[in-house]
């Protein structure tokens, strides 16, 4: 799979120096388009009501690449669930997070890399942008939750398509143009990630497949 960045606060100049970085590039390239094909016909022959878009494989697929290799995934974030006083923000998680060896010019703390995978509704992508900033910035995070850089994964428009999501679901087009927007209220350096359907330049794009019917929205 191939894919492509934004670049928020100077986050890429502290994520190039990472291997955790490095190791979630790589699992992104790995992925094959028959990978999630095969991901989605399990779910038809598991689900009553399978998944109608990629989304649900494209998250077990990650799901399924990263917990090996150490990243804790559905990482609690604060350290008391009613410290925002607000029930919505109780439980919240990240999806996927790692702690490595701290930057050589920081303090002497590990480094935190947290990733959320977002293929919901276009009105969260705020609300993923945020979560990630407090993660960072707030002080009733969980030390060993706490992150450095954020990294937020979205469909392009074009997987959009492919993966026949639904016409809510937002974007990385879409998530740019927010992040873009909130400079002065997002301190924390965030990486966007836009997933493409193709395998790299020189295979073009992936051929149409029936096994996402879709909800009829695009």
């Amino acid at each position: 799979m191939d894919f492509r960045t934004y670049n928020f606060r100077n986050a890429i100049a502290i994520l190039n120096q990472r291997p955790e970085w490095d190791q979630l590039c790589d699992v992104i390239r790995s992925i094959r388009v028959e990978e999630i094909i095969d991901k989605q016909r399990i779910l038809i022959g598991k689900r009553k009501n399978p998944p109608k878009g990629a989304q649900t494989a494209m998250n077990e697929i990650f799901r399924d690449r990263l917990t090996p290799l150490k990243w804790r995934r559905e990482v609690r974030l604060l350290k008391r669930d009613n410290s925002l006083e607000n029930k919505n923000s109780a439980g919240w998680k990240m999806d996927f997070l790692k702690r490595g060896n701290p930057l050589p010019q920081a303090e002497l703390k590990d480094f935190g890399m947290g990733v959320e995978v977002a293929f919901n509704h276009a009105e969260a992508i705020p609300w993923t942008l945020i979560r990630m900033n407090l993660a960072a910035q707030f002080e009733d995070i969980r030390d060993d939750s706490r992150i450095d850089v954020g990294v937020g994964i979205f469909a392009t428009q074009s997987f959009k398509s492919w993966g026949r999501l639904d016409s809510a679901a937002g974007t990385f087009e879409q998530a740019r143009r927010w992040l873009s927007i909130s400079k002065h209220t997002i301190a924390t350096p965030i990486v966007l990630v836009g997933l493409k359907p193709r395998d790299d330049a020189a295979t073009g794009v992936w051929p149409e497949t029936d096994v996402f019917p879709g909800t009829g929205k695009r």
